[in-house]
């Protein structure tokens, strides 16, 4: 591939996007932001544009000569009043984001409309998603995803992956996994880092497609490149546990280090719990509370539920149960499933917060609702005894088989037990049946004789009871009247 004209904008913003998504090229995002900055100081508009955006995403702190942001703004403006969708998106761009002017979400969303009703992608993407997060408008998800619609289908991969996300939750369309799958990998196509960060994580939970954890490594390792938090710390993830790739914890470490340099609540938790358990760090459990406390603040549930941990334990803060149930309860009521968990633990044994059998159940229906294991362990060990609500041994035992299925370690230590349970009971059912007629009666005086005589004499099968009754169902009234049997004691 020739090198670009050194001189000539259009060939360096071009470069400069090649580089930025790695088509036909190495991805290199920092060489694309020189690039794009080169080509806004030769005086390309569009460069400048991309650049800021770029600037933004990825916190580069590049300084563009005011100046330059002045000609490219009265550029836009002049373009804008010729009707020209293009300069109508990164003029409202600039007001949304407050790039080079005031913000003015009503301005904005003028300029996004004026440019999406001339049929502009990035205009439909970007006013779908004001309409999506109700920015400068009423909400209007309906809006929002026809909006995305339109402009997936002309190739946007932004709107691609939007639209991809509310088939996979099926937000105004009905749920289509398949569907999310096959835009995901359109946005993916393209480079775009949503894109490629979406998809690693359908093959990473194997949500529309086979689960594939190298495949999924690799996709969050083109997308970190480019600078997405989100997939630096699933890569991270990856490397720390030698999930589809080989382990490395000190490239593990190095990612979610620079995610904490840059504020990411999930990457602060990442590195607290590498803190917490001594994973590629040294074990410092004040060092941990103190990341969890950062994500806490930012209110991320995550941040949360491990503070929470800490003072329930003492580690690295002083212990205090009203405190960490304080924060249990804040992630409880974010929808995070381990927090609505242990909110019904500590319910069920009044740890910091009065005890309550039917508030702890309440709980515990939460996480179930979110197929969490831990949660259907203890419902099924409420439905198992009886607290908080009616004993039910089939409810106990379909839940219980739900989390070991997951590979809950505790829950297929209980399965046999509640198995056994629950066949011995179905005998016991069937038991009081047979009494309820002569014939049923004598059938029973019949098991418990050939169970006597089986357990004197050796030579006779020591057969289950269960396996007795099949056997004397198949006798008749008139068989054991022969057999003299029916006036047993």
């Amino acid at each position: 591939m020739p090198d670009a004209d050194a001189n000539e904008p259009n060939s360096l913003c071009d470069l400069a996007l090649r580089k930025y998504y790695g088509s036909g090229t190495t991805l290199d995002v920092h060489e694309a932001i020189r690039l794009f900055k080169q080509a806004a100081e030769c005086g390309s508009v569009d460069a400048w544009g991309h650049l800021a955006r770029v600037s933004v995403k990825h916190e580069t702190g590049i300084q563009v000569p005011d100046s330059l942001v002045q000609n490219a703004l009265a550029k836009w403006k002049d373009d804008v009043e010729r009707g020209d969708p293009s300069a109508q998106y990164y003029l409202a761009w600039c007001f949304e984001s407050g790039v080079g002017l005031p913000k003015d979400p009503a301005e904005a969303i003028r300029l996004y409309r004026l440019s999406a009703e001339q049929g502009n992608a990035l205009g439909q993407s970007n006013l779908g998603f004001c309409y999506y997060k109700g920015l400068g408008v009423d909400p209007d998800p309906d809006k929002a995803v026809q909006l995305w619609r339109l402009s997936s289908n002309q190739g946007y991969a932004t709107a691609q992956c939007n639209l991809g996300t509310c088939y996979a939750n099926g937000m105004v369309v009905p749920k289509d996994l398949g569907e999310a799958v096959r835009l995901f990998r359109l946005g993916s196509d393209q480079g775009y880092a949503s894109g490629q960060y979406s998809l690693g994580m359908c093959y990473s939970k194997g949500v529309g497609v086979s689960k594939d954890p190298t495949e999924a490594a690799r996709l969050f390792g083109l997308s970190a490149a480019q600078g997405n938090l989100d997939a630096q710390c699933q890569l991270a993830w990856a490397l720390r546990n030698g999930i589809g790739v080989p382990q490395d914890l000190r490239e593990s470490i190095r990612l979610w280090k620079a995610g904490v340099d840059r504020g990411f609540a999930p990457a602060q938790c990442g590195l607290g719990g590498c803190y917490a358990k001594g994973i590629g760090v040294p074990k410092k459990f004040a060092k941990a509370a103190s990341l969890f406390r950062l994500a806490s603040d930012q209110g991320f549930s995550n941040g949360h539920y491990n503070l929470g941990w800490c003072y329930r334990r003492g580690a690295g803060v002083n212990k205090d149960r009203t405190e960490a149930t304080r924060l249990y309860k804040l992630c409880a009521d974010q929808g995070f499933a381990p927090g609505q968990c242990t909110m019904g633990v500590c319910f069920e044994k009044g740890v910091g917060v009065p005890q309550n059998s039917a508030e702890a159940v309440r709980y515990y229906m939460l996480s179930v609702d979110q197929n969490y294991s831990d949660g259907q362990l203890r419902l099924a060990k409420c439905y198992h005894t009886g607290v908080g609500l009616a004993r039910s041994l089939e409810k106990a035992v379909a839940l219980c088989r739900l989390s070991a299925l997951q590979g809950n370690k505790r829950a297929l230590k209980m399965l046999p037990k509640v198995l056994d349970e629950q066949s011995r009971l179905g005998w016991t059912i069937r038991r009081h049946k047979c009494l309820s007629t002569e014939l049923g009666r004598s059938r029973v005086k019949v098991l418990f004789l050939c169970q006597a005589r089986a357990r004197r004499d050796a030579t006779l099968p020591a057969l289950p009871t269960e396996l007795w009754l099949l056997v004397l169902e198949q006798i008749s009234l008139r068989d054991l009247d022969l057999l003299g049997l029916t006036d047993v004691e």
